[in-house]
């Protein structure tokens, strides 16, 4: 797989975002968005390891009101985030557009509230609940063009809450900031607030909907606010343990869920599922039993983590490498050719590196997500040349 940059998109402090296209075999073509450091930045140690962390944070999140991270790669020396392409204007677009009298802005707050107080919601279980976004605001959030989907697409500010320190510098947007921000740094009451003001700002002057909701949500005390997501929900009287979001996903949850292959799908299906785990991971751990049983011809290899998948782990396995390889690592796990059957890996970014005896060596860095299965195969394309002495 390789990018091309068709276009700039928006530049931001730090990093630029252009349109771009993923190129694949046999022409395949995808639209995506490449967001890429700034060159005066290449090298910052700081915003380097930032927009890195960013990719790793959002590799672990598949929901449906998310934009995907698909990739992060070196493009031209400059670190580059891959992400799926929203084709929609922002809310902040969005409220320009539409008159303050608009019936259509009750409608759309209202589902903004929703779909993206459940999403805070559910990053949270999926990262830890002291995941912060940092920048709730008006210009991060895109209305899809079909079936009113909200998405988050830039998490440029998101980090691991950490209560008590003291940021002198606050990021993020102008006019969302929770007052106390200077002080405690990113929270996720924080992230609250600034969710709120969104609300209102797309809701309008005119119309009213969860007035008393939305003035808790933007209280200026920290402690008068909804302390969690979860509260939030409860408070608009939404189920925790079902997401639909739009009439489509309402009518029917749990095919909407598998055809987004954002979560497992509820009742007897995740049944199922689990199920047809359990035995593809007996299957290919007999496997690779059989595969590792030494011979007479040859002493046994030893043997790296066998895949045995659950929705804690995934699982990948690699094919196509030449008969020359010498060497094959996945992050800081080494071994020699041929490779197991499969390796077990917890979900995110992982990098693959091979060398082939000749001297030629090629990486690619892939990401993986929870209970996912894949099967990476070795192209040529990826080798460079050895360097000369």
């Amino acid at each position: 797989m390789w990018y091309e940059t068709t276009g700039l998109k928006a530049r931001g402090g730090y990093c630029e975002v252009y349109n771009g296209i993923a190129h694949g075999d046999e022409d395949f073509r995808r639209p995506v968005v490449l967001k890429m450091l700034r060159p005066q930045h290449a090298h910052n140690k700081r915003l380097v390891k930032r927009l890195r962390n960013e990719a790793q944070l959002l590799s672990k999140v598949f929901h449906p009101n998310v934009a995907q991270v698909l990739d992060y790669v070196v493009l031209d020396n400059l670190p580059t985030v891959v992400m799926e392409l929203v084709r929609g204007d922002t809310v902040r677009k969005l409220d320009a557009a539409l008159p303050d009298d608009a019936p259509r802005r009750a409608r759309l707050a209202d589902l903004l509230l929703r779909q993206i107080a459940r999403a805070m919601h559910e990053i949270q279980e999926t990262i830890g609940q002291s995941f912060v976004h940092g920048d709730l605001s008006p210009s991060n959030i895109v209305m899809a063009d079909s079936r009113d989907t909200f998405k988050l697409i830039d998490f440029g500010e998101a980090a691991i809450e950490k209560p008590g320190r003291n940021r002198q510098v606050v990021s993020g947007t102008s006019g969302f900031h929770a007052p106390e921000l200077p002080h405690t740094g990113p929270t996720m009451v924080a992230d609250i607030y600034a969710l709120g003001h969104t609300v209102k700002l797309l809701r309008g002057p005119v119309h009213e909907g969860h007035e008393e909701l939305l003035d808790r949500m933007t209280a200026d005390k920290a402690t008068d606010r909804f302390q969690s997501w979860k509260d939030v929900l409860a408070a608009l009287g939404e189920p925790l343990g079902e997401v639909w979001t739009t009439p489509d996903q309402q009518k029917n949850p749990a095919g909407w869920r598998r055809r987004l292959g954002t979560a497992p799908a509820p009742g007897r299906f995740r049944r199922f599922t689990k199920a047809a785990g359990l035995i593809a991971g007996i299957l290919m751990f007999a496997a690779a039993i059989c595969y590792f049983i030494p011979t007479t011809d040859a002493p046994a290899a030893s043997v790296p983590a066998i895949a045995v998948m659950n929705e804690d782990t995934a699982a990948l396995h690699i094919t196509g490498l030449p008969r020359q390889t010498t060497d094959i690592s996945v992050d800081d796990q080494s071994f020699p050719y041929p490779p197991p059957p499969a390796l077990s890996l917890q979900p995110g970014l992982h990098h693959i590196q091979v060398r082939l005896a000749d001297g030629r060596a090629g990486d690619h860095t892939l990401t993986l997500g929870p209970g996912q299965a894949l099967v990476w195969r070795f192209k040529q394309s990826i080798l460079t040349e050895p360097s000369a002495p």
